[in-house]
């Protein structure tokens, strides 16, 4: 058991919410869509995770990952038979989730599964 100084963290360095704002693209029909969008301060191999905050008709999001330092990229779907012009920027709540740099450094993988 950690004693009173300890903090256990697993293999996770960070974790941290934070607020976005970002303006869909315009997405053609049955398509989908790459747009990319300066966060600051994440980092290549952070885990994102997404909640937005307003609903848009007919489309989704089907990924979202960092692309490079600062840069997310997100793809959005438009399963709809009609075009979906971007409208103004929609609130996103973003958890940005970053592995132990001690851990990678060591050699070590993350795992592909708890133990």
């Amino acid at each position: 058991m950690p004693g009173a100084s300890d903090r256990p963290m697993g293999n996770v360095a960070l974790n941290m919410l934070l607020s976005a704002s970002l303006t869909p693209p315009n997405v053609p029909a049955n398509s989908t869509v790459v747009q990319t969008y300066t966060v600051t301060g994440v980092q290549l191999n952070d885990g994102l995770e997404f909640n937005q905050l307003s609903h848009v008709a007919g489309l989704s999001i089907g990924n979202m990952w960092v692309s490079a330092a600062n840069t997310i990229s997100v793809q959005y779907v438009n399963s709809t038979t009609s075009a979906i012009n971007g409208t103004a920027a929609q609130s996103y709540i973003l958890a940005v989730t970053r592995a132990n740099p001690t851990l990678s450094a060591a050699g070590y993988a993350l795992p592909t599964g708890i133990v």
